[in-house]
């Protein structure tokens, strides 16, 4: 009992260390075999990029401390936009991984987008989730906007989404799509902000064994309660 405690205990420690970690990267950095960016216990990987643009000018940043209304992920930064008639789509890929020993899932995935756009420009921002590289969707979101108004401040221009998993997992793999399209040559349409934040659940054992460890707690209450009845 003794032994396990200590291991869930360093498994705390090593989850509470990693919340301070920042990090950012380019993105034709990451697009190299084998490379990774971490943000506290979320591992980023495996990333892929398709689009009119390319990688370069593209940077990928670790955002969040892992607080309920901080929550660990990434922020996407780059030249997302379409300025005159036409449209423009963008294909980013990449898995993420709870970090070994944190003892966690995931369980949900935000969505965040924040766009400015002249009136009748839209976007459409679709991403699916799979539970392995090439492997079953198991959540889909999208997020959209047609313009209809000049005025980009009421209401604000925002999106967000929550995919939720309907069985937390310890490695999912992420398919965005980002199609951007202006109707004439005086409009635009463009992303300030993109954001993908997780959220996660203890593992099955990692709940038990919690529990296991608050039984010599109840006992010991137990024997006082009778004590005193006595």
């Amino acid at each position: 009992m003794m032994k396990r405690m200590l291991r869930y205990a360093a498994a705390a420690l090593l989850v509470a260390g990693l919340t301070s970690a920042a990090s950012a990267a380019l993105l034709v950095d990451l697009l190299a075999p084998g490379a990774t960016l971490q943000q506290g216990d979320k591992i980023f990987g495996n990333f892929t990029w398709g689009g009119p643009t390319g990688p370069d000018g593209f940077t990928i940043a670790g955002i969040g401390d892992g607080t309920a209304n901080n929550l660990f992920g990434i922020a996407i930064g780059g030249p997302l936009s379409q300025i005159g008639a036409g449209s423009k789509d963008w294909q980013l890929g990449y898995s993420v991984t709870v970090a070994p020993g944190s003892g966690m899932l995931i369980s949900d995935i935000h969505q965040y987008v924040n766009l400015s756009g002249s009136a009748g420009s839209s976007a459409v921002i679709s991403e699916d989730v799979l539970n392995a590289q090439g492997g079953l969707v198991v959540a889909h979101s999208t997020v959209g906007k047609v313009f209809t108004t000049l005025d980009q401040n009421d209401p604000p221009a925002e999106l967000f989404d929550t995919l939720v998993l309907n069985i937390p997992l310890q490695t999912v793999w992420v398919k965005k799509d980002i199609l951007l399209d202006a109707p004439t040559a005086n409009d635009y349409i463009t992303t300030t902000i993109i954001e993908q934040r997780f959220s996660q659940v203890p593992e099955p054992g990692t709940m038990i064994a919690g529990a296991l460890l608050l039984l010599p707690f109840g006992a010991s209450a137990l024997r006082i309660f009778r004590s005193r009845k006595a």
